[in-house]
């Protein structure tokens, strides 16, 4: 079985001027970067990020040979 899974993080969510998805999480990581490895742990094999705002800052954390970032034009 092949398990991939999508992570929709393109809305105009922000938290003081940075994206949601940039606020600090657990340790020296951002929300972001735990989700995807709360995916890659669950068992997905892939993992899409579906960007919008402000995603030039969020391309260099995901991207990576199991996740495949998207920037959505119309977010």
């Amino acid at each position: 079985m092949y398990v991939a899974a999508i992570l929709d993080a393109s809305p105009q969510a922000d938290l003081g001027g940075a994206p949601l998805a940039l606020a600090p999480w657990d340790a020296d990581e951002t929300l972001i970067e735990f989700e995807v490895r709360q995916l890659r742990d669950a068992g997905a094999r892939v993992v899409i990020v579906v960007l919008g705002y402000e995603a030039e800052r969020i391309i260099p954390l995901v991207a990576r040979d199991d996740v495949e970032p998207i920037v959505h034009p119309d977010w």
